[in-house]
């Protein structure tokens, strides 16, 4: 069950399936999927940051930390994943503040994360949250979620997101 939790995000015929955990009352007709887990890597995430306890705390600062992968904790091979869960329908962050440091942070989605928005579960062609007419006033809710979306990044950082894939190699017997 871990293995179905934290090895997504799954896609069956090239449609998304959505896993959770179990809750309580929980009613199938009624459920609407708003968190999802994504692995997501910290590129050029300096060495001293590479503690259990640390790496910890800044999946938390991102989404909710599922799994931490064995060869990140190990500061092995590649220093790639956190598996979290995330919030869909809220922007995601392009970076964390750790101290004094900005670090970028890379999702591995490419299918339903929006450029446009920062938001998962569409793209940027059917972005809900895209500007239709300037001319049109905006109001209050729409400045509100303005508002909560992350302040723009420095020119020299500022780049497409980023779809990391993972290789699935077998164990050697």
């Amino acid at each position: 069950m871990l293995r179905a939790l934290q090895g997504g995000p799954w896609f069956v015929n090239g449609s998304y399936l959505s896993l959770q955990r179990w809750s309580p009352n929980f009613v199938a007709t009624e459920a609407r999927s708003h968190i999802t887990a994504v692995w997501v890597r910290l590129p050029n995430l300096p060495t001293e940051f590479y503690d259990g306890f640390i790496l910890q705390k800044i999946g938390n600062k991102i989404g909710k930390l599922v799994k931490i992968d064995a060869c990140t904790s190990a500061t092995i091979k590649g220093r790639y994943a956190r598996c979290l869960e995330i919030l869909m329908d809220s922007p995601v962050r392009s970076y964390i503040y750790i101290g004094k440091h900005m670090q970028l942070i890379q999702y591995e989605w490419k299918h339903f994360l929006c450029k446009n928005c920062c938001r998962l579960g569409h793209t940027k062609s059917s972005c809900p949250y895209a500007k239709i007419d300037s001319k049109i006033p905006i109001s209050m809710e729409q400045s509100t979620m303005q508002a909560d979306l992350p302040p723009p990044m420095p020119n020299e950082i500022k780049e497409e997101w980023r779809t990391i894939s993972f290789s699935r190699r077998k164990p050697d017997t």
